[in-house]
């Protein structure tokens, strides 16, 4: 699964203080970033900017 998100830097910022850290990424793809985190069942869960 992948989420779309305006600003992965803010979104990613966010998640750390709800304690959820990035598995995967940032990177850099061209003009846009990736990232993965995991749900609670260990499932990857990309964000993309």
């Amino acid at each position: 699964m992948a989420l779309e998100v305006e600003d992965i830097d803010k979104a990613l910022e966010y998640l750390k203080g709800k304690g959820i850290v990035p598995s995967r990424g940032p990177a850099a793809l061209g003009k846009s970033k990736r990232a993965e985190i995991e749900d609670p069942d260990g499932i990857p869960i990309e964000l993309r900017q």
